[in-house]
């Protein structure tokens, strides 16, 4: 994947200012707080039709993204370990 980028902005579709992320192909997803900054939610995108594919809260879809993370760091190690 390309090199990523932030973007803050702000979009007709939320009440607040957003957080873009996006590679050179165009936006990936966007972060917004339109919840409360306690709830962020993150959209992730189909960036050629420009079309949502996921809503998801922003911090259980970090956790899971943390844990898979070390998952796959402890499956790599006992890989390596044969």
């Amino acid at each position: 994947m390309s090199e990523l980028s932030i973007q803050v902005c702000s979009d007709l579709d939320y009440e607040g200012m957003v957080v873009d992320i996006c590679s050179k192909d165009g936006r990936i997803a966007t972060i917004n707080c339109d919840r409360g900054i306690e709830n962020p939610e993150i959209i992730i995108f189909d960036n050629e039709r420009e079309r949502v594919v996921w809503k998801l809260d922003y911090f259980p879809f970090r956790k899971i993204m943390d844990g898979a993370f070390e998952k796959l760091k402890e499956v790599n190690v006992l890989d390596d370990g044969k």
